[in-house]
């Protein structure tokens, strides 16, 4: 009667009860074992791995935005080398307006090409050249029309250029977008400029007073800030994604910041020697 008896109790409470609401659990299908071996293995990825299409990406940028900052790198390396050389060999003062004016043209015509001539562009001998004119005939033109050439002149307004060409350009790569100039922003500057720029050079040239002279450099220097701020966001692949053809014209646009940021210093600093 109280005899203990397992099946008993295991008959009327069983340890697993039927779950009538659910499905049972689907049977696999089993793989053969030499389709499991040549089955190709799942990739993972690691916390800090990027996607490969995201890596490709990356690494045109890194590639393009280091292009462009060798050579422009070259191009002003050349260009400080011939400033020096120039200002060693011709130990006379004054300028020369005539063929610096002539240099000024030619430089102009060539940006011009290399902006407009979109097919022509594409040529890479044809970019080559044209860079190289514009290069060249910049250079020519800022030292002839120099008031007065000495290496002291020209070192400290190339160590201010060059420190404010390298800290704008930063500011660009690592910035916030929403804090930097846009094309908006940008557009409205180039308007303000040129018609600030075209009522001071009339007046420098009726009145012929040196205040003129600091203001129009001085507006150059406003208007340089956001174009090189700007165009940092274009290299560094944050604006556009430019084709990798297209590293020749970038550079010379760094080499034109840098050319107006001497320019404007140079003119603002050793203001009271001319």
């Amino acid at each position: 009667m109280f005899s203990w008896n397992s099946r008993r109790y295991w008959d009327l409470w069983p340890y697993e009860l039927p779950l009538h609401h659910f499905p049972g659990q689907p049977e696999l299908t089993q793989e053969p074992p030499l389709e499991r071996q040549q089955r190709p293995l799942v990739h993972f990825l690691q916390p800090n791995e990027l996607p490969p299409a995201e890596n490709d990406d990356i690494y045109q940028v890194f590639n393009f935005m280091n292009r462009c900052y060798l050579l422009a790198g070259i191009f002003m390396v050349i260009t400080v080398f011939q400033w020096l050389l120039f200002t060693l060999l011709v130990k006379q003062k004054g300028l020369f307006v005539l063929p610096g004016f002539i240099c000024l043209l030619l430089a102009f015509t060539a940006l011009m090409m290399l902006t407009f001539c979109l097919q022509l562009r594409s040529n890479r001998w044809f970019g080559c050249i044209f860079a190289w004119l514009f290069v060249e005939t910049v250079a020519l033109s800022v030292i002839l029309l120099l008031p007065v050439r000495s290496i002291q002149n020209i070192s400290v307004a190339l160590v201010a250029a060059l420190i404010v060409l390298a800290v704008c350009y930063f500011q660009g790569a690592w910035l916030p977008m929403f804090i930097l100039p846009g094309v908006i922003v940008l557009v409205v500057v180039l308007i303000v400029f040129a018609a600030l720029a075209g009522v001071v050079l009339i007046l420098f040239i009726l009145t012929d007073q040196s205040v003129y002279r600091v203001v129009y450099f001085g507006l150059i220097l406003f208007v340089t800030l956001p174009m090189s701020l700007f165009h940092a966001q274009v290299i560094h692949g944050r604006r556009y994604r430019l084709p990798k053809e297209a590293f020749l014209s970038c550079a010379v646009i760094i080499y034109m910041h840098f050319s107006l940021f001497f320019m404007a210093f140079y003119y603002l600093i050793w203001v009271h020697k001319w």
